[in-house]
């Protein structure tokens, strides 16, 4: 199974291509915060976002509590927290 930071990047790249930005590319592998208001994640990005996420990790997840998460840490962090309960 992929760790979760690889299942949030995975999810954002297949919804917004984000990856294809070099800026962004070296977060993939590296331990690089991502600030979620520096991608361009629309209203249906958001949920399918989501959606390969609650895939992935085989669990149900609230769009606006995961959104809340103004970056990808925090976003792991938080999903780390629900796993682990």
């Amino acid at each position: 199974m992929k760790n979760i930071r690889e299942i949030i990047i995975s999810a954002i790249h297949e919804s917004t291509g984000f990856l294809n930005d070099p800026k962004f590319f070296k977060s993939k592998n590296d331990n690089i915060d991502i600030i979620f208001s520096e991608i361009d994640i629309d209203s249906l990005s958001r949920f399918e976002i989501v959606m390969h996420i609650e895939e992935a990790l085989d669990i149900e997840l609230d769009s606006e509590d995961v959104f809340n998460h103004q970056s990808l840490f925090e976003l792991e962090e938080y999903l780390n927290n629900i796993i682990s309960a």
